[in-house]
Order: structure tokens, then C-alpha cells, then sequence
């Protein structure tokens, strides 16, 4: 019985992470969450995460907040040219 919680996407997106990805339910939702609900989002940290030798759900989770961090403000004097 699923969780009143959980929307049918999600729990489309869960079964289809949990499959491609060996990772568990609540790590997926965890991830989604973080992600705003962006499956696409999702697969590729998972991905990333995989290809640079991470654990699955630290690394994935790594990447997702380093994507939807902002951008710290760039030094304009570094922009320059000497």
C-alpha cells in the first residue's frame, strides 16, 4: 500500500529510479524532493554521480544541490582583461 503522501508521479518516478538506479524508495523521494519534482534533474545527478564514482544518493544529492544553489556573485575585476 503506497503512502497517502506520495503523488502518482512520484511513485511512477520511484519505481523507475529504484529500477534503473539500484537506489531506495526514500532515498528517491528524498531526491525529488530536493529536485522539485524534476525527474530529468534526478536521473542526470544520478548519473553524474555514478560516472564520478559516488554513491549513488550522497552523490546525486551533492549534485542537485550544487545545481540549485545560486551562483555566488562574480568578481567584476576578475572579468578583465590585464
Amino acid at each position: 500500500m503506497l503512502d497517502t503522501g506520495i503523488k502518482p508521479e512520484d511513485t511512477d518516478a520511484i519505481e523507475l529510479l529504484t529500477d534503473r538506479f539500484a537506489l531506495r524508495p526514500n532515498h528517491v523521494q528524498q531526491l525529488l524532493d530536493l529536485a522539485l519534482g524534476d525527474r530529468l534533474l534526478v536521473e542526470s545527478a544520478l548519473v553524474v554521480a555514478r560516472e564520478m564514482g559516488n554513491p549513488p544518493y550522497e552523490g546525486a544529492h551533492q549534485y542537485i544541490v550544487d545545481v540549485l544553489r545560486p551562483a555566488a556573485p562574480r568578481d567584476k575585476k576578475l572579468d578583465r582583461a590585464p
